[in-house]
């Protein structure tokens, strides 16, 4: 389950803190969201390509010891 489903008033407090920072700074707010969205892409991408490393190591190295086991 989501978050603001099991924390239904803990997700409106911070819907509401968000939204009064949002029109209080907007500048500043709007910064933030940007810089939140750059790095949330960026630790997105590092995840996914290190699974993707480690599913092929994972192949290689079970390929490796198939190919000593027919030999």
């Amino acid at each position: 389950m989501l978050f603001y489903q099991n924390n239904p008033l803990i997700a409106i407090a911070i819907a509401i803190v968000v939204i009064v920072f949002v029109f209080r700074r907007p500048k500043l707010s709007l910064s933030i969201l940007l810089l939140a969205l750059i790095l949330s892409v960026i630790f997105n991408l590092v995840i996914d390509l290190s699974s993707s490393g480690v599913s092929k190591k994972e192949k290689l190295i079970k390929g490796d010891r198939a190919t000593d086991v027919a030999e």
